[in-house]
């Protein structure tokens, strides 16, 4: 062993700091502490230990302050002292006389010194001989050896013995190999008048013959009499004490069984926190639902009034706030709304240190480190009513995620060693758990931007189709949640609807961009395109709900009425799914311009849809559709009524209106380029979806081709409001971002209101039989 090897525990400590307390209020503790390495918390906790070189400090430091030279005595008398809380005298005390708990001495020693040797003998019923034997390698100080007399002195007068005699015959800081101790104290009042009912006894017995004979039978019954009450009287007498002491230990002993009560159910709690959250992320697949899962096991399960896990963001410069439990809903808006920046130079903060030296604290007063915080972290703290807290980083293989952080506003308990471990043991399983489900939400996130990919490369061979898929994605996928289909089902019918016309990779252009009718035989070929889909899409390795992705697609142009193909199929032979593929590709297809023929008008389109309800499509998917429109605010108002704003995306109304229009489009933004696809145009501004980052700072150039025309032209436009995953401005847009046309030529803008007034009135019919319509 040597000067950095924990030796003492924690315990030993708290004796000198309940001491100081109570005689030197004085003095500042946090000043000992600190000159010792202590944490304010290690001195409270049972599982603490501490090293030779810092009980020294400690110690050097307290004698300092107070003045008293033989404080460790006065610590050691006060240790098991009838006005101590601690282990020492529960070790002492719980016992029924100083001879057995000097014997128990040596056990006890153990579990709060790993410095020396003792042992016991007893000598007398009132006197034991002690020998304590430093371990090799250990140098302690002569204010323990006081520490230890102090200690046995109170042991003594914890039984109200008094003050005992002690001969220290030979002493390690004398030059002995040992220190020799003699302890002896007076009788214990159970044993003087155990004593002296023995003696009466004897008395009695003796008496009884040579009375009997000698003296005169009155006198020797009076004096019988006396004798046996005598008798009586200190068996009582010493019965009665028996009982007080052994009522005392038993009080003693029944504090320590409620303790050690209290920490088997703890941790009994604790392995089972352990054990449900283990079981419960094995089942967990993104990031949100183990946290979530996470925080309700720890609600259920841990001691703590509440608790919050904050992760590093993506580019690793703020913790922010993802989970919590114990707060009020005012209290965890307050929380969302703060975050910690971990690349401000000199912050000093428990949770930014936590995550960058990969270390816990324990914290039991917010006010000790008031000024390590920023003052909007202050006013948080005060706000939140936060008086401790514990916090422990989340880390995997060297890399830190996150930190957990618990507190006890309200019921003050004071927060110890073991609360840090118990988040530590933790703390790696969460940490695995997340990163395992963020590396399957990318994988995921890969997967479905591969298929849109898949989808894109279909739609882009026309301008006029670009997007088409998308928007029959959304029309799906808003039947799909009419119907009441669970967020799976409706995940699983979006990536259907991007990819049910992925058999037209297939179909020459010269029929897909034909301007006039098909003929029988290029009608045929271009039927071929679901079953083409199908086959392409069976080689995808879906799992679960997306394995019927293949089928659906193969069979999104069959008919309710069974007139439809490639297979014929009818009514509820016909996959869910693509019953549902079929209403929202339809509704798109006939709303849009196409190489044949212009957009047709929404009341005509609704008017055919109602048509084919019942023959072409099912007509509960009719009405869900239908109701999906509405609740998008879809404009079903005639032409005829003076507000008629139609704006088939989104019902807003502005005094330029935007129409459906579908292109691809590039741009250049401050020596950035971006891609993405138009889907909606007006003659001052349009939307643009896209996933790539855009600035409403800088001015943005937009390439795109005019509509009803393949000319490509440039114009200067700004952002105007960007709608991103992270900062949703509008749930009706998807992800991207709207600009306004800064410049633009008059041949041009007059091209685009022509484009416009052509899509609000009702100019457009049917050219072609329904079917053609539906299948281009």
């Amino acid at each position: 062993m040597n000067q950095q090897s924990p030796l003492y525990n924690s315990r030993l400590l708290s004796a000198y700091q309940q001491l100081l307390r109570k005689k030197y209020p004085h003095v500042n503790i946090g000043d000992i502490l600190g000159c010792a390495s202590i944490e304010p918390f290690e001195i409270i906790d049972e599982s603490c230990w501490f090293t030779q070189s810092q009980v020294d400090r400690f110690y050097e430091r307290a004698v300092q302050l107070t003045g008293n030279k033989h404080l460790a005595r006065e610590a050691g008398q006060w240790a098991a002292s009838p006005g101590a809380i601690g282990a020492m005298r529960q070790y002492t005390l719980g016992l029924l006389g100083p001879s057995m708990a000097f014997q128990a001495l040596g056990k006890a020693s153990k579990k709060l010194s790993h410095s020396c040797k003792y042992e016991t003998r007893t000598l007398k019923h009132n006197q034991v001989e002690i020998i304590v034997t430093p371990h090799e390698g250990v140098s302690e100080k002569p204010y323990q050896c006081e520490n230890r007399m102090g200690f046995f002195e109170a042991i003594i007068d914890g039984f109200r013995l008094g003050v005992p005699k002690i001969v220290h015959s030979e002493c390690l800081f004398r030059g002995g190999s040992c220190c020799h101790y003699v302890v002896t104290w007076k009788p214990k009042l159970s044993n003087i008048f155990n004593t002296v009912r023995a003696a009466f006894l004897a008395l009695l017995v003796l008496s009884v013959l040579p009375g009997l004979f000698v003296l005169p039978f009155q006198t020797f019954l009076y004096s019988f009499v006396s004798v046996s009450f005598l008798c009586l009287g200190a068996s009582l007498i010493t019965e009665i004490q028996r009982r007080r002491e052994i009522t005392r230990s038993m009080d003693v002993l029944w504090d320590s069984s409620e303790r050690l009560t209290d920490l088997i159910d703890t941790n009994s709690r604790n392995i089972q926190l352990i054990q449900e959250i283990g079981q419960a992320l094995a089942s967990k697949k993104s990031v949100d639902g183990v946290l979530t899962t996470i925080t309700q096991v720890m609600e259920s399960k841990l001691d703590f009034d509440s608790a919050v896990i904050l992760l590093v963001n993506q580019d690793r410069t703020r913790l922010e706030v993802r989970s919590s439990f114990g707060y009020s809903p005012k209290e965890y808006s307050k929380l969302l709304a703060t975050s910690f920046s971990l690349n401000k130079p000199g912050s000093r903060g428990p949770f930014v240190q936590a995550f960058h030296q990969q270390k816990d604290f324990i914290i039991n007063n917010t006010e000790e480190i008031a000024e390590k915080l920023s003052a909007r972290s202050r006013k948080l703290v005060k706000e939140l009513g936060i008086h401790s807290f514990v916090c422990c980083p989340i880390v995997v293989e060297g890399t830190s995620l996150g930190i957990i952080a618990a507190t006890n506003q309200t019921s003050k308990r004071s927060l110890v060693r073991r609360d840090v471990n118990l988040l530590q043991g933790i703390a790696p399983s969460i940490g695995v758990t997340i990163q395992n489900a963020g590396l399957i939400e990318e994988l995921h996130s890969s997967f479905e931007k591969t298929l849109k990919v898949l989808a894109d490369s279909i739609d882009a061979r026309d301008y006029l189709t670009a997007g088409h898929s998308e928007v029959v994605t959304e029309y799906a996928a808003g039947i799909a949640k009419q119907l009441g289909q669970s967020d799976e089902y409706i995940k699983m019918i979006r990536i259907a609807g991007l990819l049910h016309d992925y058999g037209k990779i297939g179909v020459p252009d010269s029929i897909l961009k034909k301007d006039g009718r098909l003929t029988p035989e290029e009608r045929d070929i271009i039927n071929t395109h679901p079953a083409r889909s199908q086959q392409i899409l069976s080689q995808v390795p879906f799992r679960g709900l997306q394995i019927q992705i293949p089928q659906i697609a193969g069979a999104h142009h069959e008919r309710w009425d069974g007139a439809g193909y490639p297979s014929g199929l009818k009514g509820e032979d016909i996959p869910f799914g693509a019953r549902i593929i079929a209403v929202a590709d339809f509704f798109e297809a006939i709303t849009s311009k196409r190489h044949y023929r212009e957009p047709m008008h929404i009341d005509k389109a609704l008017s055919l849809l109602h048509e084919s309800s019942g023959s072409h499509f099912e007509p509960k998917i009719v009405t869900a559709f239908i109701a999906h429109l509405e609740s998008r605010e879809f404009s079903l108002a005639k032409p005829s009524s003076p507000n008629h704003p139609h704006e088939i995306a989104i019902g807003c109304r502005r005094k330029s209106p935007r129409v459906q229009y579908r292109t691809q489009v590039s741009g250049r933004q401050a020596q950035r380029v971006l891609t993405g696809d138009m889907i909606n145009i007006g003659n001052r501004g349009a939307y643009i979806v896209s996933s790539d980052p855009v600035s409403e700072k800088d001015p943005l150039l937009l390439t795109f081709a005019i509509p009803g025309s393949d000319k490509l032209i440039q114009v200067p436009s700004k952002v105007t409001w960007i709608n991103s995953k992270q900062s949703p401005t509008s749930s009706n847009h998807p992800e991207g971002f709207a600009v306004h046309f800064q410049k633009i030529s008059k041949q041009t803008k007059r091209l685009m209101n022509q484009f416009v007034r052509q899509q609000i009135s009702p100019v457009a019919t049917i050219t072609e039989p329904k079917e053609a319509a539906s299948a281009r």
